[in-house]
């Protein structure tokens, strides 16, 4: 994916982001998706199937430059 923005607001008047995307399924129940980009930022997801009534998902994301990471561990249950 490549942004490019122009604006009188922005330093220098422009900017221009260019990521790259990757999204896999990993079998019936599972996918992996990342981004990595050239600001310096970094995400990826998993998200896993276990059952019926079971879907857990995995979230991280580091800002390199900043040197900040955050994570994200999220369920779905359903009780029937």
């Amino acid at each position: 994916m490549f942004y490019f923005q122009g604006s009188p607001q922005l330093p220098g008047g422009h900017m221009a982001v260019m990521s790259l995307v990757g999204r896999a399924k990993i079998g019936d129940d599972a996918v992996l998706a990342c981004t990595l980009s050239n600001g310096g930022s970094g995400h990826v997801t998993f998200f896993q199937k276990c059952s019926d009534n079971l879907q857990i998902g995995v979230e991280a994301e580091t800002n390199f430059k900043m040197g900040e990471s955050t994570a994200s561990i999220g369920y779905q249950a359903s009780f029937n």
